[in-house]
């Protein structure tokens, strides 16, 4: 099977024609308010699409633990290019702090630095739930997007475009859309269908590893415990490993992976 790839830029540069304002703006069904459904709805909602935003979960914004992955992100140009064409970059940003080089620690206790580009070029820490707050919130200020919580999506109709939810009080939605647009994650629904209704192929193989998460905080001076605020730091050990990101406070976040 051929294959091209194709830029960030050459997609910007693409030009695209905005819903007709004299004709019914098209409603269309965002399947998940995670970081691409959030990106999406407000992408949409700029060319003039009616945008209607489903997640099975609570809003994140009210709660203190936040369920679903936590690892924190890198972002780099193409992530920020994304957030540049929503309007949320610079906000991004400032929460962010800037990565230069990985840090690789031996196991002897040494370390040695591998540039991540040139010496002013960097990826960016960030908390994917910090973002997926930046972007629901911006998805929200558009007037022609409505987010809707608590809304598990349960079954979709691809022929007629309908989806049916379950809602967060057990009652059954089905809503009738012209698109539907499915950003559930792994375990998306859509998917599912259309490997029922369609010759779709599809594989799906599991890391034989796990992760856990956890906060590195500074010391009592309130300096870091690590070197190189601005290193993204990797400790190597085989089939273990173990990563941090910096955070602006000081702290680091502390992802570890094994079998």
């Amino acid at each position: 099977m051929a294959s091209s790839k194709v830029s960030w830029d050459d997609v910007q540069t693409v030009e695209r024609s905005p819903v007709d304002k004299e004709s019914e703006i098209r409603q269309v069904g965002v399947m998940g308010a995670g970081l691409v459904g959030c990106l999406a709805a407000s992408i949409l909602a700029q060319r003039g699409y009616q945008v209607q935003l489903f997640e099975y979960r609570s809003d994140i914004r009210k709660e203190e633990v936040v369920q679903g992955r936590s690892v924190q992100l890198a972002i780099a140009k193409r992530g920020l290019d994304a957030l540049d064409a929503i309007g949320v970059k610079e906000k991004i940003l400032k929460e962010s702090v800037p990565m230069y080089e990985r840090m690789v620690h031996r196991m002897d206790g040494s370390t040695f630095l591998i540039p991540f580009g040139r010496k002013d070029q960097a990826v960016f820490s960030i908390s994917r739930t910090f973002i997926n707050k930046v972007l629901l919130t911006k998805a929200e200020d558009n007037e022609n997007v409505s987010v809707n919580f608590g809304h598990k999506l349960q079954d979709i109709d691809l022929k007629n475009t309908e989806a049916t939810f379950v809602q967060s009080d057990m009652a059954v939605l089905k809503k009738k859309f012209d698109a539907i647009l499915s950003c559930e994650g792994a375990f998306s629904k859509t998917r599912q269908q259309f490997m029922r209704d369609t010759s779709f192929n599809y594989s799906q193989t599991y890391i034989d590893a796990l992760y856990v998460d956890f906060k590195m905080e500074p010391d009592e001076a309130g300096n870091s415990k690590l070197p190189g605020k601005n290193c993204f730091h990797i400790w190597p050990r085989g089939n273990i490993m173990m990563v941090g990101h910096p955070n602006k406070d000081r702290s680091w976040a502390i992802s570890f992976f094994a079998p």
